[in-house]
């Protein structure tokens, strides 16, 4: 084998002899670049010509497809992410900054990756003190990653919240969740 190609010898085929197995094996690449579902495989036969020309070159060539397994146990991303407040402790009108870790465990490249999270009740979106690429509305910030590299380390992005003040009597603690996304072009995750 070279590259891209693999010969074998077989030598001479003796007309009406029975059919000859042999076997070819090779390992999918892993990690497996984004988007790859299926390997394809072909086969030629060919001779030196040295006997005539070969009765029906249309027959000489044959191809075999092979799907690949995706979600757990098989082939895809796998985007796991992480959050951390650092432990803090805020008063109304405090300044509380998540930072949320994201990478993709899988074995397939994650591509279209996003961050979604909920604004935590009683707090507000605080541009200055997070990652520029955050976009907000009233209730939700998305972060677009792009693509995620299967094993690439984890990459840190910050979102950061003001508590209100006054905050609202009983509310003694903010909880905020986060979600990671991709565009499924890998297949599930």
């Amino acid at each position: 084998c070279d590259a891209s190609t693999c010969t074998l010898a077989v030598g001479a085929l003796g007309a009406g002899d029975p059919a000859q197995s042999f076997t070819l094996a090779f390992v999918v690449d892993d990690p497996l670049a984004s988007g790859v579902s299926l390997i394809s495989n072909s086969a030629t036969a060919t001779d030196d010509g040295a006997s005539g020309p070969d009765l029906n070159a249309a027959d000489n060539t044959a191809a075999d497809s092979t799907p690949i397994d995706s979600g757990p146990g098989g082939t895809g991303p796998d985007l796991l992410i992480t959050k951390d407040d650092g432990g803090a402790t805020v008063d109304a009108g405090g300044l509380v900054a998540y930072t949320l870790r994201i990478r993709n465990a899988g074995n397939q490249d994650a591509t279209g990756v996003e961050l979604t999270d909920a604004i935590p009740s009683h707090t507000s979106f605080v541009a200055a003190s997070s990652d520029p690429a955050w976009t907000c509305d009233a209730s939700t910030c998305t972060l677009a990653v792009g693509a995620l590299g299967a094993g690439d380390p984890a990459q840190p992005f910050t979102l950061a919240f003001v508590v209100d003040d006054p905050l609202a009597s009983g509310v003694s603690q903010i909880s905020n969740t986060a979600t990671a996304n991709d565009d499924g072009a890998s297949g599930p995750d």
